[in-house]
């Protein structure tokens, strides 16, 4: 979470991994939205005079993305296009970089 005092706005994050098709994506992003619903919910009633969104961002193993959601999230957040293609890309790399060390973990 991040509360951002300046704006009054509380940002649950979630960011997941799935398989790389596009029904994987979309399903998982669906499942860790209706999981952090009612937490949102429950900051909403707590902090009454804040904003809380919620930003799921769902990434593949090999590091496929739904790139128009990503960037809604990240747009929302506040971040430029160009801080948005960084993140992308460290993201994308990092899911790689990690699928791979989990696969070559066994090699040892």
């Amino acid at each position: 979470m991040i509360f951002d005092f300046h704006h009054r706005t509380i940002y649950v994050i979630e960011v997941a991994r799935t398989g790389d098709s596009l029904g994987s994506l979309r399903n998982r992003y669906l499942k860790k939205t209706l999981k952090y619903a009612p937490i949102v919910e429950g900051l909403r009633k707590a902090f009454t005079p804040c904003k809380v969104e919620q930003m799921t961002l769902v990434v593949g193993l090999l590091g496929s993305i739904e790139e128009s959601r990503w960037r809604q999230s990240l747009e929302s957040f506040g971040m430029t296009k160009s801080q948005q293609d960084k993140l992308i890309r460290r993201c994308m790399v990092a899911t790689i970089e990690g699928t791979h060390l989990v696969l070559g973990s066994g090699d040892t």
